[in-house]
């Protein structure tokens, strides 16, 4: 069927065929052929003409061509494009390009509604016409021009060479190509153009483009002089920089990212025939890499890197036919032999970084230990076994399972010099978190050293034979009560000892300044405040709570009885703080208690800061005894300052780097008690007054130390990424032990996760931790019950075994603090620690809690004992992530 010539126009017909059909009684797979530009494979409308006839469009006119259709073209001598610019009240003579500064454009009904906008509208709801571009449209609008994806509802531009798009590029078939744009000039290749002479027009696709030509058809990086594509840019905005040319604080923000929250890695893995949307890590059970394209061998898995000149790649290196070539290979800039690497850029055996060379010295320590240990098995490569997270970065060199203890031989080139220490520290503790045995790390460089200063070299047959004595001894059997255990060859040592020279170290120039922090609402009794932390400066240490308390009203008659006295609770400065948490990006990272702080300052605060420390919260023990009104320090009005302790508070090389977080927000979380349960009286109050009024903090802030580092470390913080090995407490609350008239024995269930170095327990009776400020409001009465402990002996059972043998209390509350910390607390603090030295964050031993089914401690209690709470705490280590301006857990609970 022909439409009749009354019914219209025939523009309309089959690609390279006759213009049959109009516009309204087109059929689906027709386009516009009436009226096309002459070049071979143009799709787009002649408006210029050679003779009397319009044959060429705007890209394939010559110089000598003249523009004879209706629209005008820009004023400017030579230029075809059309006017969009005018000055105000005048209609539009000129282009973008030529417009002068006092031009504005001329608005019409196809510009994006949006304010400000000047790009055309291309998309709409269903049905109605177009009215945003790509950039300001809502979700549910769809494309109005052109021809939509069979699949989804985005615009077509893929389909068979010489036919209409029928597909857009997340859903194209294999052998479909972009027939939005004309076909590379070189017979036989179906890609279309895209690059040619700067300033010119488009002719070849990116395979078989000439020397000196660049990409037309991709904006270039805004760099001046720079032809290269810009992937990178801030995040919710355009590309306008090449990786070269990128500056701080900038993401690739062309790659699609995986589809899991918050995850900055490309997507790369889906359900087979589907569009890819998850990365390696969040991948789930039977997906695979559909980012590139596999062999076309029947079950062969390989990726496809090999075909015809001038055609895509189809066939692995196993599979290819004859005359396939590589298509991934370049040349060397330094040796000139090809490798699959990118253009201009030197191989893996050239770059002194390279993992070729890595490998090279890999494959050299392994023939060595494949000889040396032929009857003795060994992992290359490979994941730790019985792993229970995925994380494939995590994967030792070469590991022995010795059965009761791991071998991990570390080829380090280098020195790893170019590694954080931190990253290393906590890769090295991630695997021995996820084995759950001890490890003996040896750390192998196989590169040039120094001693004393002076650079020394070893022969290859020499570091082998001593990589093969450390590994005996490694094999023969692990330390007792080690988890960790490191060994490091052939790296550099400092000079001998001299008395007579002093040796400095330079370190990078920094900053510090204290800045008060502004609170989300008030910050008083009762109170739950959040405070978002600013971004006044680079890294972040140390934190405290500074709170102003009124005086509190003496002599209050309550029940027709007056009081002695009223003062604030011993440790008031701890006594006020229910918890303190710290959230990152709406994670919440830590989460302290106030017995936590107590605890902590008994066993590990030196005794010559104890006085200032004691002052600092309102520390004085005969407050829990007193039955006097002498104790006016802790009375009138007065102000606490208390230090927070969570792992940034604690070493310099573990502050914050909060210009690394730029797209999460730290929070820190203050719950506060109420008034009632922080003084003491000796008449049963109802409510503590100050002037006749209720309690309420006269003053309260959050002041943090800020560090500001120089250039160049600030760059490092800001690019890398960043790995820290971290202490978090857990807590699940108090556990009631009944009064007994004799011994009795209570079962305490252990429901923690993670690595943990030590478990801490404390005691206190009932009634002084009743909220009463005549007998109880005692938080931290850890004290002796009439001088006797009330702990008889204490054991610890993991998954139905004995972890040690029944022990006194005292044996916990003098021995462990004594092996394992700086400090015997004076007050009864029950520990057991699994680390050597539990205060050092250099981790020195840990018992996975996470591969403990059942975990229970038990305390027999002296005969008398009245009514009691226990707190069980735990402290255990986690790694935190920095990438990409974001921050994440490790392992969550």
């Amino acid at each position: 069927m022909v439409c009749d010539k009354r019914c219209g126009r025939r523009w309309y017909g089959h690609v390279k065929g006759k213009a049959e059909f109009c516009r309204e009684h087109k059929r689906d797979d027709m386009v516009a052929v009436y009226g096309l530009c002459q070049e071979d494979g143009c799709m787009t409308r002649a408006t210029f003409e050679a003779t009397s006839k319009k044959t060429h469009c705007v890209a394939h006119a010559s110089e000598a061509m003249k523009r004879v259709d209706k629209v005008r073209t820009c004023a400017a001598p030579g230029c075809k494009k059309a006017p969009t610019h005018s000055a105000p009240g005048q209609a539009a003579l000129h282009c973008k390009t030529h417009a002068s500064g006092e031009m504005t454009k001329r608005y019409t009904s196809r510009d994006c509604r949006a304010d400000g906008c000047e790009v055309e509208a291309t998309f709409g709801p269903p049905g109605e016409p177009a009215a945003f571009c790509g950039t300001h449209k809502a979700p549910h609008m769809v494309p109005t021009k052109g021809l939509r994806c069979e699949v989804c509802s985005t615009r077509a531009s893929f389909g068979r060479a010489g036919e209409v798009a029928r597909r857009c590029s997340d859903h194209k078939e294999e052998g479909m190509v972009n027939v939005n744009y004309a076909a590379c000039r070189v017979e036989g290749c179906s890609r279309g153009r895209s690059h040619g002479p700067a300033g010119g027009e488009a002719l070849f696709c990116s395979h078989h483009a000439e020397a000196g030509m660049i990409n037309l058809r991709e904006k270039l990086c805004s760099a001046e002089g720079c032809s290269v594509e810009p992937v990178f840019g801030y995040p919710g905005e355009e590309r306008t920089m090449c990786m070269k040319h990128k500056e701080e604080g900038i993401i690739n923000v062309k790659k699609k990212t995986c589809a899991s929250d918050g995850c900055p890695l490309a997507a790369t893995f889906a359900s087979p025939g589907r569009v890819r949307a998850w990365c390696a890590e969040h991948k789930t059970e039977g997906m695979e890499n559909v980012s590139r394209k596999k062999c076309d061998e029947p079950g062969c898995q390989h990726q496809a890197t090999y075909g015809l000149p001038g055609t895509a790649t189809s066939r692995c290196g196993r599979h290819m036919l004859a005359g396939f070539v590589s298509q991934n290979l370049h040349s060397c800039i330094s040796c000139g032999l090809s490798y699959r690497i990118p253009k201009d850029t030197l191989c893996g055996y050239c770059d002194p970084d390279g993992r070729l060379r890595k490998a090279t010295r890999e494959a050299v320590v392994e023939e060595h230990l494949l000889k040396t240990f032929p009857d003795i098995p060994f992992r290359h490569n490979q994941r730790v076994p019985g792993r229970f997270c995925s994380d494939e970065r995590q994967r030792p060199d070469f590991l022995f399972d010795m059965g009761t203890h791991l071998v991990d031989v570390e080829v380090d080139e280098q020195q790893h010099n170019r590694h954080p220490e931190e990253c290393e520290l906590a890769r090295m503790y991630r695997i021995v978190a996820t084995s759950g045995l001890p490890v003996r790390f040896i750390r192998y460089n196989p590169d040039a050293f120094r001693v004393g200063g002076r650079l020394v070299t070893v022969e290859q047959e020499k570091r082998l034979s001593a990589l093969t004595d450390e590994i005996r001894k490694a094999m023969e059997h692990p330390e007792p009560g080690r988890m960790i255990d490191v060994r490091h060859l052939f790296y550099d040592h400092p000079m001998e000892i001299t008395f007579f020279r002093v040796v400095y170290r330079r370190h990078t120039n920094f900053a510090m300044e204290s800045i008060v922090q502004t609170a989300n609402g008030q910050m008083d009794f009762s109170k739950r405040t959040s405070i978002n932390l600013s971004r006044n400066g680079d890294l972040i240490t140390n934190a405290w709570l500074q709170v102003t308390l009124p005086a509190l009203d003496q002599h209050v008659t309550v029940g027709g009885s007056t009081s002695t006295y009223v003062h604030y609770v011993n440790s008031v400065g701890h006594a006020m703080l229910k918890s303190v948490e710290i959230d990152i990006g709406g994670q919440k990272v830590d989460k302290h208690f106030d017995a936590f702080y107590e605890v902590m300052d008994e066993l590990e605060v030196p005794s010559e800061k104890r006085a200032g420390l004691n002052e600092m919260l309102g520390r004085y023990d005969e407050l829990d005894t007193s039955t006097t009104g002498s104790l006016v320090n802790q009375s009138g009005q007065r102000t606490y300052y208390v230090p927070l302790r969570f792992w940034w508070n604690k070493l310099p090389g573990q502050a914050l780097p909060l210009l690394a977080l730029m797209y999460h927000d730290v929070r820190i979380n203050i719950e506060f008690r109420s008034a009632l349960e922080l003084v003491k009286s000796d008449v049963a109050l109802i409510q503590p007054t100050s002037g006749g009024a209720p309690l309420s903090f006269i003053d309260a802030s959050l002041w943090v130390d800020y560090v500001y580092c120089d250039a160049a470390e600030r760059k490092r913080f800001a690019g890398d990424a960043h790995e820290y090995l971290i202490e978090q407490v857990q807590f699940t609350g108090d556990e009631s032990i009944p009064a007994s008239v004799s011994s009795s024995t209570q079962k305490i269930r252990l429901a923690f996760n993670h690595p943990v170095k030590e478990l801490i327990w404390v005691i206190t009776p009932e009634t002084s931790a009743a909220v009463d400020p005549k007998n109880g409001n005692m938080l931290f009465d850890f004290g002796q019950i009439a001088g006797v402990d009330y702990i008889q002996s204490a054991k610890l059972m993991l998954n139905g075994h004995d972890r040690y043998s029944e022990r006194p209390g005292t044996y916990h509350r003098l021995v462990q603090p004594y092996q394992h910390h700086p400090r015997v607390p004076s007050k009864p603090v029950y520990v057991y620690s699994f680390a050597l030295e539990s205060s050092s964050h250099q981790p020195s031993g840990a018992t996975n809690f996470s591969r403990i089914d059942n975990a229970q401690l038990y305390l027999t209690t002296k005969p008398n004992m009245p009514a009691a709470r226990c707190k069980v705490l735990a402290i255990n280590y986690n790694v935190f992530r920095i990438q990409g301006g974001m921050g994440g857990l490790a392992y969550c609970s």
